[in-house]
């Protein structure tokens, strides 16, 4: 009985030996069942190169600069949009203040009597007599008109060198006649005068 156990003993041995066998073959350097797969996952890594900025390989050129991207890139100049310095924006226009004495830009007469005088709407005709006689009569009339109408001097007189001044005539056109105490008359026809004219007519020999 005791030889037979003996050879069952050797029989497994042998039996775990040839099942070792092949995990060991495996297991051992340069020993690879796909048949040099390492050499070419060593080759896959070299061919796969990663290009960034301080690659100097030929296959790792970097690309063109794209203006009008927003962004100033190495290579671009101030030609590109994207490298030019933005313009500094106006500074906004002062508030008007009105009762400064200024008519500033924002203010009417309607906002702000006390700075913006309200627009004339008459004129003022200034009559100068720089002749050697004394008016005695004098007559405004519209263009239009075929009378000479009253005596603007009245009962008074517009001795040599003197003048008199006439306000608050409305705009238009007036012809002008005046005569001396000695029957010399002058006339000026046509004269046109817009509100706010400091109208001058000047009675010379």
């Amino acid at each position: 009985m005791r030889r037979v156990s003996i050879d069952l003993l050797v029989v497994r041995r042998l039996v775990a030996a040839f099942v070792a066998l092949p995990l060991a073959l495996a297991a051992a350097p340069g020993c690879n069942q796909s048949g040099g797969g390492e050499e070419e996952e060593k080759e896959n890594e070299e061919s796969v190169k990663e290009c960034d900025e301080d690659s100097k390989d030929d296959d790792c050129e970097k690309e063109a600069p794209v203006c009008g991207d927003g962004i100033c890139q190495e290579g671009e100049t101030d030609a590109c949009d994207d490298c030019q310095e933005p313009e500094p924006k106006p500074e906004p226009e002062p508030e008007p203040v009105c009762g400064n004495g200024t008519c500033e830009a924002g203010e009417t007469p309607q906002s702000c009597s006390a700075d913006c005088a309200a627009p004339p709407t008459d004129a003022t005709i200034l009559v100068a007599n720089n002749s050697s006689y004394t008016i005695c009569y004098l007559y405004a009339a519209p263009c239009s008109s075929s009378t000479w109408g009253p005596d603007q001097l009245g009962s008074s007189t517009l001795p040599s060198g003197y003048t008199i001044e006439f306000s608050e005539v409305p705009p238009g056109c007036y012809d002008f006649r005046a005569e001396s105490c000695d029957s010399m008359y002058w006339e000026s026809l046509g004269n046109y005068i817009a509100a706010g004219d400091y109208y001058t007519l000047t009675l010379t020999n």
